[in-house]
């Protein structure tokens, strides 16, 4: 069927309240559900998770019981979030990944995970089982991801989840190794969101439940529905109502409020008001939402032992009640996916079969849901949504589509007709003989409920079977129906008449159109009914085999006298001679099934005199089963006051008072030996019911050597998703020893690992400049090697000084060929911080010290051209401070600057010795030395040159500075100064001469 909200076998009402745990004070509880090929969409899941996530996180795998899973080391590269394997009695804890631990099944509840050795001769559905303990334990507050994997585990937890107000999330095909699971999750129709790992995790924390604003307690939502969103759930039902035709406000408050939050909380709207007016303009929306309040919750062969009945004794009884060229007529209402009213085909078949029958049988199946009809018409069925049709039927009645599918064989398709019908507006379908409606009612208003099974009675034809759900029953319009079975939940139609006129069973449009019509149109005669039974039926009484009253006539209220607790029986409710004569009339005509008639029973009446009446007992037996002789048993009780004319048609009671006396005491024990029939029959039938256990268990034995292939698959599940963990290990493996290898190959480094006995462990091929080792050398210890190190050093000492002290030790040592190498010891520290080994290094020094001695030449020869020219040559950072300086700016500045050499030797800043000169008459020449020195070390300019006097006492002197940039990155310049002296005086002289010649 189509149910509403939520599956009440799996959660059982409790004054219809919305899950416990489901406050926002709790954080959500993601499960991801995985199988083969879940290990790369699980790594995709995490890589891409939020930081700071505060949610329950829990993922549940088919693990091999026989192997140890490494999967909590492999999350660890791709989520920081700590991971922990599952231990019984643990809480759930927020931030934190959950993982069930190899060949447990585990559940959660009442706040804390519980394991459970995994049974191997049953199905293994792990992802199904923790789904449905987390539905139940965390309500909407559960979050449900399938991913990668065979076969259909989680199917059914997804339901649960969904049906509890939870989220559904499923990985589609294309991303997926292995498209089983998501497949078969999504064939559900409960999914609410399709997509890859990484678009999982965007839609997932893109509608966080803890920014709608919604209520903290159950309470409060309550108290704000009834008060502030009583308008916009009545615009919601309204839009409901011209999308779909279908009135919700007639179904339970409670179970509508927790879809409409589940919405909400997906669309992230704070408000009911908010989201009314989102639906008005989000026709993609409002069919999510209708989606949503209808699920598919429903199997074949629902409760076996109720179809058992039906098929070995109530169907057999209809069909011998009606003859074979009249069509039966069967009704299953709200059929969902169509497996109930497949059911009933299989097994009016069947009937058929063993009867020799060939009968015309026309199957109504109705729903409000039309994506569920179009899946029940084309009859195609997983092997997991079969598990309940047993191998011979499956074979008869099935055949076999690909892989993992069965559809329905033609012959059984042609009895049923699949149409959208709306019990509750909707005129109901007529002459049926059997109606099955189950777990519908559940969800209905009390009234709602009343009006549907009226309407079921004016549909059934008289004695029809109504066939209802566990939890559901008649409620008031008992005197409509007789119980036949009250655990399966069979009843069926008596009598002819229902509580109201069949007209009101119209939808309103159609009422009020008859309303309308002229007076030629004439009211059904059922609504007379009543009123002629009152006026015509003679004065009496309606009772059953128990002699419970079930109806009166003709004003027989006035012979009743109830004192004290109100019973039904008649024997309770008469008195005097009256009850004495009824109660014998009764024992006689059920013992000869014949009418009795006692006349001259003298009744007093309040306040009329004593008058006499005359009883009459007629037997009236209901058939209710060809195959017995005996049926339901009823009689008419009828009083007539006593006329003249009669008094000689009847048989003369009298009776005194010791017979009274001796009448209640065959009474009495006529009571007790009822009583102790009845006790026999329940021992009769409680026997009955253990020869059907055995005969269940029979079966039992049979599916589970049916589910054997089942538990091979699983196995092979388990199989693959342990190969694919160690695969990746593997991988990672050989990708570090690759690296290390190259490493080791590539690097000239000599290097060799010990172990803490000093045996070796592995070494690089450049170690061989050291020692004389190869491969059938691992294993040894060091001491046996021969060692190239120059005599005098003992390398052994050295390495037991390391593991003893744990510090690092290194020298520079010489080869025998003379090589210089750099030796160092490291400690080998392993994961647990203990040393357990050495490392030893070799470092040829060998180019170190070449390119040593190559800097040192280049330094001496560098000096000596410097030294060689007659410019006084200094070379400055970007900074202008000294950094080299030849022999003859060292004699000029001697010479010049005596007192104070330091300030412009190596290391001395120039400016700084420039601005020394700022106190002497050369104050303006070494301003703009600066500055020009300033701009080739900025870049400004690409040189600059300057030609200043720098006269002393005895002499005159012209020097001319020039300064190049260094072609360094770091920049810096080369400041010459070069002693023009001779070159202008030559200048001078001849300018002299020339003047002279002049004048």
């Amino acid at each position: 069927m189509t149910d509403i909200m939520r599956n009440d076998d799996l959660f059982p009402q409790k004054n219809d309240m919305p899950f416990v745990n489901a406050s926002r004070d709790i954080p959500r509880i993601i499960c991801l559900g995985a199988s083969a090929g879940g290990l790369e969409a699980l790594e995709r899941f995490f890589r891409h998770l939020p930081e700071d996530v505060q949610d329950i996180f829990v993922i549940v795998q088919h693990l091999s019981p026989d192997h140890k899973s490494i999967m909590a080391e492999l999350l660890h590269r791709y989520t920081s979030l700590p991971v922990v394997v599952v231990d019984d009695g643990m809480p759930p804890q927020p931030g934190r990944i959950h993982l069930i631990p190899p060949g447990k099944e585990m559940v959660v509840e009442n706040g804390a995970f519980r394991l459970r050795d995994r049974v191997l001769r049953e199905p293994h559905l792990p992802i199904n089982v923790f789904l449905q303990s987390m539905a139940r334990e965390y309500g909407a507050s559960c979050v449900a991801v399938i991913l990668s994997g065979t076969g259909s585990d989680g199917a059914q937890g997804i339901k649960a989840v969904h049906a509890a107000g939870g989220a559904v999330f499923a990985q589609d095909v294309d991303s997926s190794r292995f498209d089983g699971m998501p497949r078969n999750a999504a064939l559900t129709c409960v999914v609410d969101f399709v997509g890859s790992p990484e678009q999982i995790v965007s839609a997932l924390f893109k509608t966080a439940g803890d920014e709608t604003g919604e209520p903290d307690t159950n309470e409060e939502r309550e108290r704000l529905c009834e008060k502030d969103a009583l308008e916009p759930k009545q615009l919601i039902f309204r839009k409901l109502s011209d999308a779909f035709g279908i009135d919700f406000s007639q179904y339970k408050d409670g179970t509508i409020l927790r879809r409409l939050d589940r919405r909400m909380m997906m669309r992230a709207v704070a408000d009911m008001s908010e989201y009314a007016e989102l639906l008005e303009g989000d026709s993609e929306e409002v069919d999510h939402l209708y989606r949503d309040l209808l699920i598919d919750v429903t199997s074949f062969f629902r409760n076996p032992e109720a179809f058992s009945y039906l098929a070995e004794t109530a169907l057999p009884d209809l069909l011998a009640r009606h003859p074979e060229n009249e069509e039966f007529r069967v009704w299953s209402v709200a059929c969902a996916s169509g497996e109930e009213a497949y059911s009933l085909a299989m097994i009016l078949d069947e009937v058929m079969a063993n009867r020799s029958q060939k009968r015309s049988v026309r199957i109504f199946a109705t729903d409000i849901h039309k994506s569920s009809l179009k899946t029940a018409s084309a009859g195609y069925y997983s092997n997991e949504k079969l598990a309940n049709v047993s191998t011979a039927r499956r074979e008869k009645y099935f055949y076999r589509t690909g892989a993992d599918g069965w559809t329905v064989r033609p012959n059984i398709r042609r009895m049923i007709t699949f149409a959208p019908h709306n019990i509750l507006s909707d005129p109901p379908f007529l002459h049926m003989h059997l109606i099955s409606c189950r777990n519908m009612l559940i969800y209905l208003e009390k009234s709602a409920q009343i009006e549907t099974l009226t309407r079921f009675s004016a549909a059934l034809e008289q004695q029809g079977i109504l066939f209802l759900g566990s939890s559901e029953s008649v409620l008031d319009t008992q005197s409509e129906f007789l119980t036949v079975d009250s655990r399966l939940k069979i009843y069926r139609k008596q009598g002819t008449i229902t509580s109201r006129p069949l007209y009101s069973l119209l939808p309103e449009k159609k009422k009020a159109t008859a309303g309308s019509e002229r007076g030629s149109s004439k009211m059904p005669l059922s609504s007379l009914y009543p009123l002629l039974l009152e006026r015509c039926m003679p004065t009496g009484f309606l009772v059953n085999s128990k002699g419970d009253l079930l109806h009166t006539f003709g004003g027989a209220g006035k012979y009743l006298q109830i004192i004290g607790p109100v019973r039904t029986d008649i024997g309770s409710i008469l008195h005097g001679n009256l009850r004495v004569a009824v109660m014998t009339a009764i024992e006689r005509s059920r013992k000869n099934r014949t009418p009795v008639r006692f006349s001259d029973v003298s009744h007093p009446l309040p306040g009329a005199p004593l008058n006499t009446v005359e009883v009459s007992v007629e037997p009236l037996e209901e058939r209710t089963d060809s195959r017995s002789e005996e049926g339901n048993l009823f009689f008419f009780i009828r009083l007539e006051e006593m006329k003249p004319s009669l008094a000689a048609k009847a048989e003369s009671f009298s009776v005194d008072e010791a017979a009274k006396v001796r009448i209640e005491e065959l009474e009495r024990s006529l009571s007790e030996a009822r009583e102790n029939l009845q006790t026999i029959v329940e021992e009769l039938e409680t026997s009955n019911e253990e020869l059907q256990a055995t005969n269940e268990e029979l079966l039992a034995s049979n599916e589970e050597l049916q589910s054997s292939n089942e538990e091979l698959q699983s196995v092979n599940e388990e199989m693959h998703s342990l190969n694919a963990e160690y695969q990746e290990k593997n991988e990672q493996l050989i990708d570090l020893n690759n690296d290390l290898q190259n490493l080791m190959s590539c690097t000239d480094i000599g290097t060799i690992f010990l172990d803490g006995e000093l045996r070796i462990r592995r070494f690089t091929p450049a170690i061989n400049r050291v020692f004389f080792l190869r491969d059938q050398d691992i294993g040894r210890p060091i001491e046996e090697m021969r060692s190239l190190v120059e005599s005098g050093h003992d390398v052994v000492a050295s390495i037991r000084r390391v593991l003893r002290e744990g510090k690092v030790e290194e020298m520079e040592v010489t080869n025998r060929e003379g090589v210089p190498m750099l030796q160092r010891i490291h400690p080998y520290v392993d994961i647990r911080g203990t040393v357990s080994g050495a490392v030893l290094t070799f470092v040829d020094l060998s180019l170190v010290k070449k390119s040593e001695e190559e800097r040192r030449r280049s330094d001496m020869l560098r000096k000596a051209v410097l030294d060689s020219l007659d410019a006084s040559i200094a070379v400055l950072d970007r900074e202008g401070n000294m950094l080299a300086i030849n022999e003859t700016w060292r004699r000029f500045a001697r010479e010049n600057q005596a007192k104070d050499f330091r300030t412009l030797d190596v290391g001395a800043n120039y400016f700084a010795a420039c601005a020394c000169s700022s106190d002497t008459k050369d104050y303006s020449d070494a301003q703009d030395a600066m500055a020009g020195i300033r701009s080739v070390l900025s870049g400004r300019a690409s040189s600059f040159e300057m030609e200043y006097p720098c006269h002393s006492p005895d002499e005159k002197r012209w020097f001319l500075m020039r300064v190049t940039p260094l072609l360094f990155p770091e920049g810096g310049a080369v400041v010459a100064h070069i002693d023009v002296t001779k070159e202008k005086v030559a200048t001078q002289t001849v300018k002299e001469s020339e003047q002279r010649l002049l004048a």
